[in-house]
Parts: C-alpha cells; sequence; structure tokens
C-alpha cells in the first residue's frame, strides 16, 4: 500500500537563503548523507524553463510581496514570507518506475500546487531525484487579496489537514495511492540538511505548545467554577482555596515553561539559519571566518572560531577544523531540541493528571447538594 505525502511550512525571512542552497544543491558540504552527487544532474525545476535558473529566492519573494501586496505598511521582520512544501510518495511507488512515469507524477503535483497557491504567487517547483526517494520542494509567496497571511491559505490545522485531502484527490488517487491516516503521527521525513529537520520538528513542538494553551485555558475556567463553589459553599472554603492555589500554581509552572521553550527554540534554529546561510564560504577559508566573526551572538559560530584562534589567516586546514567543530555543534543542538520535544510531551501528560485530579475530587462528589 503506497500513499501520497504533502507537509508545508511556513518559512521566514532569515530562512529563505538555507532553503535555496538545499534546493538548488548550491556549491559547498551538504550535510543530508542521502544526497548522491553524480546523480544531481538528473534534478530538475518544473517552474520556468530550464534546470535551477541563475536567481535567488530572497530576491524573487520581495520582488512578489512588492507588486502584489496592496498595503503600504512594512513587512514585519516575523512575517511569514515563503510557504515551502513538500510533495511525494512512499518509496515502493517510485520502484519500477521510469523517469518519464516519475516526472508526469510530479507535473500533476505542480498543477495542483499552481492551484492552490496562485501561479503568479509560485517561486519554485524543484524535483530531487538525487536522494533515496524521488521528491518534490516547492515554495510560493503567500499572498491573497492583496495580503501576506499564511492563514489565508492555512487557516489552522485544519486547514493544513483540508489541503492534504484535496493533494490526494488530484494527485494521490489519479496515480492509484492512498490517502495516509490523519494525525497518525507518522511523517514523510527525508534524510535533509539539517536545517530542514530542525524547522519540521520546531513546528511540530509549536502545535504541542498551543495545545497546551487551550489546556490551560480551560483549567482557567476551572478554577472560576471552584472560586464559585467556595462562595456558596463556606464549609468546604478552606479546602477549595487550596485546590485552587495549587491549579494556579501549576498552570502558572505551564505558562513559564511554554514561554521558556518557545524562546529557546527559536533561539536554537536562528543560530542553525545564521550557520547554514555561512556554508557558501567555506570553501574561502578566510573569508568564512570573517563571516563567522560577525555572528557575535551564535555560540556555534564562537566554538568555530575558537579551535583556530590564534591563526593569523585561515587556510583549507583550518577551514576543516573549523566545519568539525560546526558540525559537533550542530548535533549537540539537535540532541538539546530532542530533550525540549520530550519536555513538552511530559508537560503534556502533567497537565492530563491534573485533570484526572480534579475530576475525580470535584467538590459535589464530596458533599451532595452543591446549590450551583
Amino acid at each position: 500500500m503506497s500513499y501520497v505525502i504533502a507537509r508545508v511550512i511556513k518559512v521566514k525571512s532569515t530562512a529563505i537563503g538555507a532553503m535555496q542552497y538545499h534546493n538548488d544543491r548550491a556549491p559547498g558540504e551538504h550535510l543530508n548523507p542521502d544526497i548522491d552527487p553524480e546523480r544531481t544532474h538528473l534534478n530538475y525545476e518544473l517552474h520556468g524553463e530550464g534546470c535551477f535558473l541563475p536567481r535567488k529566492y530572497a530576491a524573487e519573494v520581495d520582488e512578489r510581496i512588492a507588486a502584489n501586496r496592496t498595503s503600504g505598511r512594512k513587512v514585519r521582520k516575523d512575517a511569514v514570507k515563503l510557504v515551502e512544501g513538500i510533495i511525494t510518495a512512499s518509496p515502493e511507488f517510485f520502484e519500477g518506475k521510469s523517469e518519464e512515469e516519475c516526472r508526469r507524477f510530479f507535473e500533476d503535483a505542480y498543477e495542483f500546487v499552481k492551484a492552490e497557491m496562485g501561479a503568479e504567487n509560485m517561486i519554485h517547483f524543484t524535483v530531487h531525484m538525487d536522494e533515496t526517494t524521488p521528491h518534490a520542494h516547492w515554495g510560493a509567496v503567500p499572498i491573497k487579496d492583496g495580503r501576506l497571511s499564511w492563514k489565508a491559505f492555512f487557516d489552522g490545522r485544519g486547514g493544513l489537514s483540508a489541503f492534504q485531502d484535496r493533494c490526494f484527490e488530484k494527485v494521490g488517487a489519479p496515480w492509484g495511492l492512498d490517502r495516509g491516516e490523519k494525525h497518525s503521527g507518522r511523517r514523510y521525513r527525508e534524510t535533509a540538511e539539517m536545517k530542514r529537520d530542525l524547522e519540521q520538528e520546531v513546528e511540530e513542538l509549536r502545535e504541542q505548545k498551543a495545545a497546551l494553551i487551550d489546556e490551560i485555558a480551560y483549567k482557567d475556567g476551572q478554577l472560576y467554577e471552584l472560586q464559585d463553589a467556595v462562595v456558596s459553599k463556606e464549609i468546604e472554603i478552606e479546602q477549595l482555596k487550596s485546590e485552587v492555589k495549587r491549579q494556579r500554581s501549576t498552570i502558572d509552572r505551564l505558562e513559564r515553561t511554554i514561554s521558556g521553550l518557545e524562546e529557546r527554540l527559536d533561539k536554537a534554529i536562528g543560530n542553525i539559519i545564521e550557520i547554514a546561510d555561512t556554508m557558501r564560504w567555506r570553501f574561502e577559508p578566510q573569508n568564512w571566518r570573517k563571516v563567522l566573526s560577525r555572528l557575535v551572538d551564535n555560540p556555534i559560530a564562537h566554538a568555530a572560531l575558537a579551535v583556530r584562534q590564534n591563526v593569523a589567516r585561515w587556510v583549507e586546514k583550518d577551514a576543516r577544523a573549523a566545519d568539525k567543530v560546526i558540525k559537533r555543534e550542530v548535533k549537540s543542538v539537535r540532541k538539546e531540541l530532542g530533550a525540549l520535544a520530550a519536555e513538552a510531551q511530559q508537560m503534556g501528560t502533567s497537565a492530563k493528571q491534573l485533570e484526572n485530579e480534579r475530576s475525580s475530587g470535584r467538590p459535589e462528589s464530596r458533599s451532595k447538594g452543591v446549590d450551583r
């Protein structure tokens, strides 16, 4: 049984360069071990003629926004400027298929994305044939009715699910593919460049954060009920105050933890993006050193510079030493993000336990006849 796979992520301005670095196989060392450079010539671009026209995503994105956005306000620094997506199928779908058959599948996917996002918003539709599973990366500026808005295309988690439903109907079903289970927890994970993997993991953690915020709002409503019971049932006042205080303390702790979690996630992904943007200088050691030295707030850059701190001028061996340190530091950051994911899961479990304790200890179960 083979499935059609479609994933979408938000991309802010700081990450656009890293997206193109991966998609166009820009010169330099890529962190994805599954990329076969001897097959890279088989990759192709469906949006526009030829393969990988000389261009820059960032400039094209800004041009589309300037041309099609009607608001005169300055675009916010943290605005989602690019929607970046992946479309592929289970590996067994491609077994035995010719390059022409694979191309027709991706052409159908390209037509679907153009219809969804608008041809005027498309930046690229890049097909990678040099990895384990053929797949396409696409990018589009989210402008609708003159507004730059992610929500205009994907309103909440239901919007993403609806997009996947339409992808199955228009692309998957005609090719005999099945619709994957909704919210099954399984997702396509090309063994891609570190930056792209981390973006996906961060998006999942942010969804968990949103669920925890909903849980907090629900428990605030429970607190109101407890406080009302205190007024109407004085005999239980001390016990109820203690319960209110305990739940308020737990909620406050969850709010602080969520806030700190988001800040750490944003900082970690920002550091990775900055380092990824410097990799184009990898084969110009002295220039690379200068670029890294400008990242004054990036601990990965500091670690890379420190290993060859006493060298007057970097040469190739110095760049190799710095590159080794960067890979080690990136691996450490990924481990930290894994710990953050575990922490988020533990927070969800704690919230569920709090709900169970609240349900089993409701005032009306301890004292019948409470007047509501």
